[in-house]
């Protein structure tokens, strides 16, 4: 499985999340790999002081992080593409139309009492917009079909854009970027639960297959 996230310069949110994804797969022994970049990146910048400062509070340790613009071939290379925000997650399916099914806003993920509202919500905490972990789990496997549940929770959205986006911190305060990190966290937890339900119960299993005789195609391994 080969995670690929994506903001706008790919200085802040972006190689955040890949950092705590990275994070995340060891702790678990995943064979998985991340990567990140950006719509609008300038190639060759370093992450941003504050997002390295985030992570250092965190004990995740800072990868040794360039810049890069989201290119063809890490489009084709990726089983998911994790976007920052709806915006993001538009812009490459209309660049890169073959790479639709698998296009991701990272922040369906959250749960709905941690999604982060927007100004024209209505509402404190915001309606919350999460992926259906069964299709995730299930659907990524062919390159990450949308989930099933993401336009049914009834989530509002602002002219501002989607309650499920992680809004840039950039140029903003230290509070701006643990909000961020919080986010991404939360979505993370979401994303990750989702594809380890995915693994456990991969499709084709037959009901009442034991751990030792798997299924009958010898499918339900991650995909590296």
């Amino acid at each position: 499985m080969h995670l690929l996230f994506v903001c706008t310069g790919n200085t802040c949110r972006s190689p955040m999340a890949a950092a705590m994804a990275q994070t995340m797969i060891a702790e678990r022994n995943l064979p998985w790999t991340v990567a990140s970049a950006g719509l609008a990146a300038a190639n060759g910048l370093p992450m941003s002081p504050l997002s390295a400062q985030t992570l250092t509070r965190r004990h995740i340790p800072l990868p040794q992080h360039r810049s890069s613009m989201l290119r063809n071939e890490m489009v084709d290379k990726a089983d998911l593409i994790l976007c920052m925000t709806e915006g993001h997650a538009a812009q490459v399916r209309r660049q890169f139309p073959q790479a639709a099914e698998k296009v991701h806003c990272l922040g369906e993920y959250r749960r709905p009492a941690e999604q982060s509202p927007h100004p024209d919500d209505g509402s404190a905490g915001g309606a919350g917009r999460t992926g259906d972990a069964g299709s995730i789990g299930h659907n990524a496997r062919d390159k990450g079909a949308r989930p099933d549940g993401a336009d049914r929770t009834g989530h509002r959205r602002s002219r501002h854009g989607s309650s499920c986006d992680i809004v840039d911190p950039f140029g903003g305060s230290d509070e701006d970027y643990e909000q961020a990190a919080r986010d991404i966290e939360s979505a993370l937890a979401g994303l990750f639960k989702a594809l380890t339900a995915r693994d456990a119960n991969p499709p084709g299993k037959a009901e009442g297959d034991d751990a030792d005789g798997g299924s009958p195609t010898g499918e339900g391994g991650t995909r590296s």
